[in-house]
């Protein structure tokens, strides 16, 4: 899989530097370029990146209030790159995989860049682990366990969702992103309505996900990087 990179620094031939090295490894690939908090908040939202390289001053917000504004789950995974060695316990407590001073080498970089990969190992192995395997519907006088592995997608509907999969539809009494964290990474948002179960996912097509069982789902245009990412991250990088 290639590791996609952010870029986040105010000054252009530091963007430069690390775009450079960044295209010269093997297996990672530029995302994006941004000069302040606000637009890497932004790209970090629609192209969801593996792994930022993150300057910490910066135009406010600068590169700390950057990591504190990320929801825990899905946040890429955070190098700080910065002339400052004073802020490096502030990065560490905000779950940062290094911290590269600058001036550094090449080797430093794609050091820090490695590690990053292996961090997105270890979340994958332990989303896995927790991953969940069946949905539990309970109504008056009786209970059904749906397998997840049977749920092609799920479809919000008032203040319930619907399990579809297996020529049949079940009604839950649960809001659609209290299942989407349960049964992330295995699930993707198509839409605000709508999950789709990546294993179940045949391609792409226009402006729909194509799934094996012939139904296709729209898939919004804010959505359509993270539903490209979904697909491809059902193998450990």
């Amino acid at each position: 899989m290639t590791v996609r990179v952010l870029i986040v620094d105010d000054e252009p031939h530091a963007r430069a530097g690390l775009r450079r090295i960044v295209d010269a490894q093997p297996g990672y690939a530029v995302a994006g370029e941004c000069r302040d908090g606000a637009s890497a908040l932004a790209a970090i939202a629609s192209e969801a990146p593996d792994v930022v390289l993150l300057d910490v001053q910066m135009p406010a917000p600068g590169g700390l209030d950057v990591v504190r504004s990320l929801p825990k789950q899905h946040a890429p995974a955070i190098v700080f790159v910065t002339a400052y060695d004073h802020f490096a316990v502030q990065a560490f407590e905000a779950h940062a995989v290094d911290y590269v001073l600058k001036p550094f080498s090449d080797r430093r970089l794609v050091s820090a860049m490695e590690r990053s990969r292996e961090e997105l190992r270890r979340r994958r192995v332990a989303a896995l682990a927790d991953h969940l395997d069946r949905v539990v519907v309970r109504s008056i006088g009786r209970t059904d366990v749906v397998p997840v592995r049977e749920i092609e997608w799920i479809e919000a509907s008032d203040y319930c969702v619907k399990l579809h999969g297996r020529g049949r539809t079940v009604v839950h009494r649960e809001s659609l992103g209290s299942l989407e964290r349960r049964l992330s990474p295995g699930f993707v948002r198509a839409h605000r309505a709508a999950l789709v179960n990546v294993r179940w996912i045949a391609g792409v097509q226009g402006d729909d996900i194509l799934l094996s069982s012939g139904r296709r789902i729209p898939i919004s245009r804010s959505r359509r990087a993270a539903v490209e990412r979904a697909i491809e991250r059902m193998e450990l990088p």
